[in-house]
């Protein structure tokens, strides 16, 4: 891991879940977050690649133990900006993939937790690890599932990175933002750096209507915080 990290320094990691290599190899050794096709040339990974092989690890039994990639709940929610989160918030992980974040947030007294991730065999596997919970099926480009402003907080852990490096990011952000409440905040853990993220390329596009703060959290991962707008509220320059 540790080398894989200084790879991704310079420019965010390719791909941050599980058998990096494997999938940094399907890429045909594309290892930039910041995926220039002229420079690059295509990316060989399709989107429906990418989803047999979500499906195909969560399949695997070495991922029913469960894995969270940078780091767990207690190490970055101290970096997160803003005011103590309460336990009547509503809370939505996207791309939770095989995490325990879900299940620490409720032992942390967040009981309003819902979970998703796209690969079907991902949300079965959560759904036997902790059957209590909410899992569903819905794929953050687009999540029609869930209505306008019906979360307080939505936290990802390594999707954008991992979604990327195929230049979706506006899709994902948009649709976060849409479900966000007024308010609200988008909690973002990355590599990327703030010269990267905090720029109107991703995080601080205006259309997204919120805030944007970070800060360097355990083992030089990065915590983005990401504020919706109050009604009426611009972003202040």
């Amino acid at each position: 891991l540790s080398t894989w990290r200084a790879m991704a320094r310079p420019c965010i990691a390719l791909c941050v879940c599980t058998a990096l290599l494997d999938i940094a190899g399907w890429v045909s050794g594309q290892g930039d977050y910041f995926h220039d096709e002229s420079r690059d040339g295509k990316l060989q990974m399709t989107a429906k690649d990418r989803h047999k092989y979500w499906d195909r690890t969560y399949s695997d039994a070495r991922s029913q133990p469960g894995k969270d990639w940078y780091g767990t709940w207690a190490d970055f929610k101290k970096d997160i900006k803003g005011p103590a989160f309460r336990a009547s918030d509503e809370f939505l992980i996207v791309g939770c993939g095989s995490s325990n974040l879900p299940a620490d947030l409720v032992k942390d007294g967040f009981t309003h937790v819902v979970s998703m991730d796209y690969s079907k065999q991902a949300v079965k596997l959560q759904k036997k690890r902790f059957p209590d919970l909410k899992w569903v099926r819905a794929d953050a480009r687009s999540m029609p599932k869930f209505k306008d402003r019906s979360f307080d907080v939505v936290i990802d852990k390594a999707l954008v990175d991992g979604e990327g490096a195929f230049n979706e990011w506006y899709k994902m952000f948009s649709e976060i933002s849409r479900v966000l409440r007024p308010g609200g905040r988008f909690v973002s853990i990355s590599l990327g750096k703030p010269e990267e993220m905090d720029s109107a390329t991703f995080f601080r596009n205006e259309s997204y209507g919120w805030d944007v703060q970070w800060a360097v959290s355990y083992d030089d991962y990065y915590v983005y915080t990401m504020t919706k707008h109050l009604e009426g509220k611009t972003e202040e320059l």
